[in-house]
Formats: C-alpha cells, structure tokens, sequence
C-alpha cells in the first residue's frame, strides 16, 4: 500500500505559499495521529497511471478542486479510477474571479457532475472548505459537509487565546491576485500609513513577482513599506512571526494569521474569500473590496476596513473571540474527528 498527496502547491511557477501551507498542514493533521506517515508528495496535475500496478494507492487530496472540468484536467488522478484503495479530498475548494454568490451556481457539466458523485458514493461526502462550496455541491445532489479551510487548523494553537497587538507594532499589508485592485490597494496603504505613522508596515508577496506585484512593491517603497517576500515552502511564513498584524487581500494570508491567533483583516477580492466570508463562524474581520451594485473595486473598502481596525483596537480586539472559538468548536467537532477515522484506516 502506497500513500499519496496531491498538493496544488505550484514549485515549478507561481510557489504560491498558500497551497504549501494547505498541504503541511493536512500532513501535520495525519501526522499527530500517525507519527510514521510518509506520503509521496506530487503536483496535482501529475498523471497517476505510470504508478505501480501491482501496489494499492491511497490518495490524499488536500485544498481538491470541485470546479468544473476538475477531473482529469485539475486533477488527472488515474484514468482507471478503481485503482485508488482510498481517495480522500478535504478543504475541497472552488475558484472563481468574482466576489459574489452565482459564481456558486454555475451548474456543473455531465461528466464533472457523474466524476463527483461517483467520488461520494464511493468514498464518502466531500469535506469542504467554506459553505458555499458546501451547497454548491449538494444542490447538484452532491454529499458535502462543511469542514474548514486546513490553513486554520494548528493543533499547537487550538483553544489557545488571541495574541493581542501592542499599542505600536507591525503590520503587514498581503498583495492581491487581481489587477483590477490595483488604485484600491495603493489607498489602503496610504491609509494605514497616515492612521498609524508609528508602526512598522510591511507589503508581503505570497508568489513568485508578477509584473503587477513589482510595480506594487515600487509604490509601496516609496510610501514606506517594507517588502517580505514569502512565497515558496510553508517554512517562509515564519517571516510572519514578528509581525502583530495582517490587513490585505491573500485568503491564506488572513488564515495564517488566524491559525496562529493573531488578528487580521481580509480584504474579500474573489470567490475563495467570498466563500470564507458568506460562511457563519468565518465571517468577522473580512470587507467586501467589490461592490456588487457597480461591479466595480469598492472605494469605500479600505476605510471600512481602517474603521473595524481602530474599532477593534479601542476594544481589545474582542471582536475575535467568537471567531476563535468557532475554529476551536469546528476543530473539535469537525476536524479532529475526521481525521481520526483516517488515522484509522491508516493503522489498520
């Protein structure tokens, strides 16, 4: 028996660290229930059929894509897919540019459609990450539950308390994926920076620099930022250690944070943050940086930000403590469990 994860972490193009820090963090899961789990570790988009014949795999499928066209062309897997003993997809996830609810209603294609249910009945409801993807799925007559994004969860920090900012500290400001941010970014930054002129303020890349990431990191160095490039293996978001505070636009950026019991601001761009924003439990501490009545970047969104912030910082932050427990709550009741019954099988 062989044991295999797909990360979508992409080593070879963008080195997005939100996808290594998704799959560390699933392996870490497994690995505090089995200490000898040593999974082979592929880019998911490698075909699994030159694997051995002759050996039983089970496949891991950390962050698995429930878009459309998912298999084969997200996710090749096995042509024959009888091949997989176990196939465990968790935080399953959806993409879409635009930050609003049909991009959750677009219906699935026949033969996504009979992949997903064929996955289901066979190995079980998909576990998934906000609950919008939640009930995509099961309005297509899919089983899905709601499980939570695997970036929240560090078993180190659960049921652990809020590590509150100092009166002056650092904060650090994540770039965006879309172009179309760009005026509204550049006013945020120049917001913090005249809002708290005293704290050290950073701009962190979470990929590899794009021609949009070095004009923004240009600006931002003439308004006084410090740049932090993360990108990379899940080792690099120890550059965050030092730092009190996120406000910006990386879902995994803001998850990060979280995980780690920091405070943090989540500046909702896309259909990933959507979802984590429209989920109850999850929805504190994230804005709406698109408006949906202009369908335009929302001008408003950088001072609405500003305003929760100083609003939680008048309060102690106290605005997190629901959101904690909620992560614990989920953690407890949805997380540990799962994940046992895999150690389960693996033991087995």
């Amino acid at each position: 028996m062989a044991d295999i994860v797909l990360t979508t972490y992409p080593a070879e193009r963008s080195r997005n660290v939100g996808d290594a820090l998704i799959t560390h963090s699933m392996i870490e899961l497994v690995r505090a229930r089995v200490p000898a789990f040593e999974p082979v570790v592929m880019f998911r988009e490698t075909p699994l059929d030159e694997l051995p014949r002759e050996t039983r795999h089970r496949v891991f499928a950390p962050g698995f894509s429930v878009a459309n066209g998912t298999y084969p062309a997200l996710f090749p897997l096995f042509t024959d897919l009888d091949r997989m003993e176990r196939f465990w997809p968790v935080g399953c996830s959806f993409q879409a540019n635009l930050p609003e609810r049909a991009s959750f209603e677009t219906p699935y294609g026949k033969d996504t459609l009979a992949f997903l249910k064929r996955m289901a009945e066979r190995f079980g409801p998909f576990p998934c990450r906000d609950q919008l993807i939640v009930d995509r799925l099961e309005r297509s007559g899919v089983p899905a539950f709601y499980l939570g994004d695997l970036a929240l969860f560090d078993e180190k920090r659960i049921g652990t308390a809020l590590r509150v900012p100092p009166p002056v500290g650092t904060l650090v400001i994540t770039l965006q994926h879309h172009v179309r941010y760009l005026e509204q970014i550049v006013d945020l930054a120049k917001r913090v920076r005249a809002r708290y002129p005293e704290w050290r303020r950073l701009v962190s890349m979470h990929a590899v620099p794009n021609p949009m990431n070095r004009v923004l990191a240009a600006r931002m160095a003439e308004l006084g930022y410090e740049l932090l490039e993360v990108h990379g293996e899940v080792a690099k978001l120890d550059l965050y250690e030092t730092v009190d505070l996120h406000v910006g636009y990386r879902l995994h950026g803001h998850l990060h944070f979280l995980r780690n019991r920091k405070p943090s601001i989540l500046m909702v761009e896309d259909a990933r943050s959507y979802g984590f924003s429209r989920t109850q439990g999850t929805a504190f501490g994230c804005v709406d940086a698109w408006s949906q009545e202009s369908r335009e970047p929302d001008d408003t969104a950088p001072e609405r930000a500003l305003a929760l912030l100083d609003e939680q910082m008048a309060s102690g932050f106290s605005g997190y403590a629901p959101l904690l427990a909620f992560i614990d709550r989920t953690h407890a009741e949805r997380v540990s469990p799962w994940f046992d019954a895999v150690a389960e099988v693996l033991n087995g």
